[in-house]
């Protein structure tokens, strides 16, 4: 069994919870996990994984409120759990991953093995990786726009003019619905979905469902590219720091990439 402190602290019936303890994989778990996973519903598949191995969360140890709690963890929290999940079951630290240099002539590939041999291993370790904590009461955060987008409403209403919106860290239970709404072969309009779904004000005003539902993806078209990347980084900014630098020993170029994290949860489940 292991005690874990979330980067991002949940709210539940007015506590702030932030320690879960997990056990290892069971074969049951495997199997739905494996189940979903197949059936394309990654974040579900991450959920049952995570309710399948919690033992504890907070004070709470029953089941059932065990798993309504978990639909308020958000997605960085959950990486981070499912991570050490995977590392207790394995007895290791260790992520491969193969990285392609980004210089345009080069064409080379920077692989990240395990080897027993500890001279011949490349592979990363998750413990050399930085966990950023937020506050105990931080579950969402306020973006002023660089660039204020309109959305005309086509119903004879004034157009809506956006220069600031409020998000909640997303919860696997967004990442879930905005799969099931965008698919998972449009990458860009999933991660606008899930920006959809964690939506919580516009323009200082809250927005419900029905909103959101309406002109939220639309909002996230119109914005332009930096404040999308600004969006992501503070979506990203708690969690496993998953940025690493790389040394491309074909051309000698050092880049920066994210861990293929991914990779690592796919291959545990392969591996098995």
């Amino acid at each position: 069994m292991g005690e874990i402190q979330l980067p991002i602290p949940m709210s539940y019936q007015g506590k702030s919870i932030g320690e879960i303890s997990i056990s290892p994989l069971t074969g049951s778990v495997i199997a739905d996990t494996k189940k979903i996973m197949d059936e394309g519903m990654a974040y579900e598949a991450m959920r049952i994984m995570v309710a399948g191995c919690t033992e504890s969360i907070g004070e709470a140890t029953d089941r059932p409120q065990i798993r309504e709690i978990l639909r308020r963890m958000t997605y960085k929290s959950a990486e981070y759990v499912l991570i050490k999940i995977l590392t207790l079951e394995q007895n290791d630290n260790k992520i491969e991953g193969s990285y392609p240099c980004p210089h345009p002539a080069c064409g080379g590939k920077v692989l990240c093995q395990f080897n027993e041999d500890e001279s011949l291993d490349t592979s990363d370790d998750i413990s050399d990786l930085e966990v950023v904590r937020a506050g105990e009461n931080e579950s969402s955060f306020d973006y002023d726009l660089l660039d204020p987008v309109t959305i005309e409403t086509g119903d004879g209403e004034e157009p809506i003019n956006v220069s600031s919106v409020a998000i909640n860290f997303p919860t696997l239970n967004d990442c879930s619905m905005a799969l099931r709404k965008r698919g998972q072969n449009d990458h860009v309009r999933l991660q606008m979905g899930i920006y959809q779904e964690a939506l919580t004000k516009v323009g200082g005003h809250e927005v419900d469902t029905k909103w959101k539902n309406r002109y939220g993806l639309r909002m996230f078209e119109k914005m332009k590219g930096p404040d999308l990347r600004a969006l992501s980084k503070e979506v990203d900014k708690y969690g496993l720091k998953t940025e690493l630098e790389k040394h491309c020993l074909k051309c000698g170029t050092m880049f920066h990439v994210e861990l293929d994290t991914a990779n690592f949860f796919a291959s545990a489940l392969r591996s098995h």
